[in-house]
């Protein structure tokens, strides 16, 4: 187990509100409890939005949210087991990151829920929905699947390609995602990620990603997409036109 987070004056320069973070616990029946980083602005009026990164962001990526949804609603921004400033721990499938979502939604929000996924994010979030009383889900830049013959999109093809040098060894997938965002934004998206060590998880995650029925996560993510052909609550689909995956 691996923790580390930032000082104060960290997320001051960031613009996060240091009193946003803390640490909290997630347990679940016959698996080590992990610690995860979040970014929680407290009590909301009328429910809580819990806002799931992709790879290989964190929970900064939701600092719109956080500074415009509250006190209307509370939104929290989590950090997934091995990244942003989480606990570093053993390899997570999608089915495992699925449930840590669901566990840390059960034991650590109350009332009306509305879940916020972008990229990898949305995979793991469709994945917990069956699982959980879900007023709304927004899904940013995400996906569920591939039609079929449909090749993988070039950035994603080539980090799973070389996926050690790319994106655990080097840092090259990390700050390629960072240069498609304002500069002012650059800094905090590439901190959590500055050594190979703290790297290991966006290395893991990129090759969790499931092309064939063979690999690991193939019938997770079926689930998800079948989750999200189900769902019977609002849905709002956002894209970002600059984001090239």
């Amino acid at each position: 187990m691996s923790i580390s987070t930032p000082s104060a004056a960290d997320w001051e320069r960031w613009g996060i509100d240091p009193a946003w973070h803390r640490m909290v616990r997630i347990e679940r029946p016959n698996a080590v409890d992990v610690e995860w980083s979040i970014l929680d602005t407290g009590v909301g009026e009328r429910g809580t939005i819990v806002c799931v990164h992709g790879n290989p962001t964190w929970g900064y990526l939701w600092k719109g949210f956080l500074e415009t949804l509250s006190p209307e609603w509370r939104v929290i921004a989590v950090d997934q087991t091995g990244m942003g400033w989480s606990e570093r721990s053993t390899p997570r499938t999608l089915e495992t990151r699925v449930a840590e979502l669901v566990a840390f939604c059960e034991q650590h929000t109350s009332g009306p829920l509305v879940i916020a996924a972008h990229d990898w994010g949305g995979p793991v979030a469709l994945g917990a929905v069956s699982s959980l009383d879900v007023q709304a889900v927004i899904l940013g830049n995400t996906g569920v699947g591939l039609p079929a013959r449909t090749p993988m999109p070039p950035l994603i093809a080539t980090a799973r390609r070389f996926v050690d040098l790319s994106c655990r060894r080097s840092p090259v997938f990390v700050n390629g995602t960072a240069a498609m965002t304002a500069k002012r934004h650059r800094e905090a998206l590439r901190a959590p990620y500055q050594s190979a060590e703290r790297r290991t998880a966006v290395a893991e995650f990129v090759a969790d990603i499931p092309l064939s029925e063979a690999d690991v996560s193939w019938n997770a993510l079926q689930k998800s997409a079948n989750n999200l052909s189900n769902l019977d609550v609002p849905l709002l689909l956002v894209w970002g036109g600059r984001d090239r995956v």
